[in-house]
């Protein structure tokens, strides 16, 4: 029986360099910072729009998983309510 010689699990993988276009080029900011045409970012439009109960309701429709929709949700809420917490200390 003869042994075969594999490549090594952790080896790299050889790559060309990126070019100064590749390097530079910067992604397009879509909603709040977010990245344009991605789900996460639809799905926040919505929420500071319509709502929570809307912007759950698109990201089921969209194919999210509701622990991440639960997890964006609360984020974005507990943003809200510092910003208007800081709108009432300056006024």
């Amino acid at each position: 029986m003869t042994t075969r010689k594999t490549a090594k699990p952790n080896a790299k993988k050889a790559t060309k360099p990126k070019s100064k276009e590749q390097v530079t080029a910067k992604p397009t900011e879509g909603y709040a910072g977010h990245k344009t045409g991605r789900r996460k970012g639809k799905v926040h439009e919505l929420f500071d729009t319509q709502g929570a109960e809307a912007a759950w309701t698109l990201g089921l429709r969209l194919g999210l998983k509701e622990t991440t929709l639960r997890g964006w949700l609360a984020t974005w809420r507990r943003l809200s309510k510092s910003k208007v917490n800081e709108v009432k200390i300056a006024a």
